[in-house]
């Protein structure tokens, strides 16, 4: 995606009002990728970059992915700890390289788990948390599960009987 001003990306991702976000800005109460930024009209990429306001992750890259209107009936959040995942993304490249997001430190990827975790509390119709370090099957069968739940008809009203 291409680089926008912040004010603009914050708007669209439904954190505030383009005049809001440039106070935000002006405050230092934003930051792009660790770093905090108080000068109005610095360009970031919602889909590459991390944005925080208030130290708070935003949900832009949701709205961007997926459109404003469209938007996923159920979603799955495998749940690991930030060590968890990237050992596994480790043993996944093996001699590899880490790429930009495997390379963020614990710390980024405990405070984005936690932000998805909110997330999923916030929605939990939507937002299915599954624990990913139980064994594959075990993740797939609950996972089914769920998706089976939501196919099912509701049962049928029964009319009750005339007196």
């Amino acid at each position: 995606m291409p680089e926008e001003r912040l004010q603009k990306i914050l708007s669209g991702a439904g954190v505030t009002s383009r005049r809001k976000a440039e106070q935000l800005i002006l405050e230092g109460r934003v930051a792009v990728n660790g770093k905090v930024i108080t000068e109005l009209g610095t360009k970031a990429d919602i889909a590459t970059d991390y944005i925080k306001v208030d130290g708070k992750l935003i949900r832009g890259l949701e709205r961007i992915t997926v459109g404003k209107a469209a938007r996923p009936e159920l979603t799955f959040l495998l749940d690991v700890p930030a060590t968890v995942g990237l050992a596994r993304a480790q043993k996944r490249r093996g001699q590899g390289t880490a790429d930009r997001f495997e390379s963020e430190s614990v710390e980024f990827h405990e405070d984005l788990r936690a932000a998805y975790r909110a997330l999923a509390a916030q929605e939990p119709n939507r937002i299915v948390v599954i624990d990913g370090r139980a064994p594959r099957e075990v993740v797939a069968e609950r996972i089914w599960a769920a998706v089976e739940e939501r196919l099912r008809p509701a049962p049928a009203l029964t009319q009750a009987a005339a007196p």
